[in-house]
C-alpha cells in the first residue's frame, strides 16, 4: 500500500465520520429560531404550543422555565406532516374508494 493509498483511506473515513456528525445532529431551537423557520409569528407559535381543552399541543416542544425550545428536526416533521394533494393524488383516491364502495354495495346485497 502506497502513501497516497493511505492519503486516500484516511480521507474517506473523515468524510464519513462528518457525515455520521451531521446527521446525528439536531439544533435546538428557541422560539425566535422556529419564527424564522416556519415564517409564522411569536404568538401563532405560542398557540400551536398550548394545551387546549385536553388536547395535545400541535407543536412539538421542551419547555425550560418560562423559556420555549424546538428540534429543528421536529419542526420540519411537522411542517411536511400534512402535504397538500395534487389532482391526480386525489382523482386517484376518489377512484379506489369509489371501487371499495362498489364492493361493500355488492356484498351488503347478496
Amino acid at each position: 500500500m502506497t502513501i497516497s493509498d493511505l492519503a486516500l483511506r484516511i480521507d474517506a473515513g473523515f468524510e464519513m465520520i462528518l457525515k455520521a456528525l451531521q446527521l446525528n445532529h439536531d439544533a435546538v431551537l428557541d422560539i425566535e429560531g422556529v419564527c424564522e423557520l416556519t415564517g409564522l409569528s411569536k404568538s401563532a407559535i405560542y398557540q400551536k404550543t398550548c394545551s387546549l381543552g385536553g388536547r395535545p399541543p400541535e407543536l412539538p416542544h421542551f419547555r425550560k422555565g418560562k423559556r420555549l425550545y424546538f428540534l429543528q428536526s421536529e419542526i420540519n416533521t411537522w411542517l411536511t406532516s400534512q402535504p397538500v394533494r395534487t389532482r391526480q393524488q386525489l382523482t386517484a383516491a376518489a377512484a379506489n374508494l369509489d371501487t371499495t364502495q362498489a364492493g361493500r354495495n355488492r356484498a351488503t346485497r347478496l
